[in-house]
């Protein structure tokens, strides 16, 4: 599943893009999720990089989305950018924040078909990965490079990442099976941390991004091993990374 978010204030345009894309989908087979806005603000203050594809509107009443576009630039580095809007003027402002495409209304459809293939094309080719998670209220995409390592909570899974923390329905056992064969490992009943982001072991102790992460002593062994492989695998020096004491 991709997920794409629409910032457009003009019922009419939304309801056609929304249209669109839904076609889209399905004629390539591909599941979306579409997340719709009318205010810059709103999409703002609950972005944290869930996003595959933000389509967005320059003027969006009275605010501007090339200045919404930059503060979720800063934020990601990662999610694509589309403009649609009738200020043609404004094209150039797109490449300032890295847009791969900008269409004039009114829109060109099979223009935007051929950006949404050349998109998927690239987010296909992504070598970074995801772990998928849900909650009462959201679906939630979060890269593997941003996770520094999951804890269990009864029956949710609290994600810790470089953008805060995701909180979600689901079971160790469920997120070991999202990330096999990914740098990560499960050092006791309730964490995974993240292989890259262990900073030293210390006794039973795990150090990740600075918070300490208990190892049961029936994994150690194994832990240490996955480590260590981890370690070799980036060609780094052995006695230059983490190791116990």
């Amino acid at each position: 599943m991709y997920c794409f978010a629409v910032l457009e204030d003009s019922p009419e345009d939304l309801q056609k893009l929304r249209s669109a894309l839904q076609a889209y989908g399905e004629r390539r087979g591909i599941a979306l999720q579409i997340s719709e806005f009318t205010r810059c603000v709103d999409l703002l203050q609950i972005y944290h990089g869930q996003f595959d594809l933000l389509l967005l509107d320059i003027q969006v009443q009275q605010e501007d989305g090339v200045s919404a576009a930059r503060k979720i630039r800063a934020m990601d580095p990662h999610v694509l950018l589309l403009f649609i809007t009738n200020l043609a003027h404004r094209a150039l402002d797109g490449y300032e924040v890295e847009a791969k495409a900008f269409l004039v209304k009114p829109v060109n459809w099979m223009a935007l078909e051929r950006y949404l293939d050349r998109a998927l094309a690239a987010l296909r080719g992504q070598d970074q990965g995801y772990l998928t998670l849900s909650n009462t209220r959201e679906l939630h995409r979060v890269r593997l490079q941003d996770v520094r390592y999951l804890e269990s909570m009864g029956h949710y899974v609290k994600v810790h990442t470089d953008q805060g923390t995701v909180i979600a329905h689901g079971t160790m056992r469920g997120m070991e099976a999202q990330l096999a064969g990914k740098p990560f490992f499960r050092c006791s009943n309730c964490c995974i941390v993240a292989l890259g982001r262990v900073q030293s072991v210390s006794g039973n102790t795990a150090i990740v991004e600075g918070r300490e992460i208990p190892i049961s002593r029936a994994r150690k062994r194994a832990f240490l091993d996955a480590l260590n492989r981890h370690l070799a695998d980036l060609d780094r020096p052995r006695q230059g990374g983490p190791h116990d004491r």
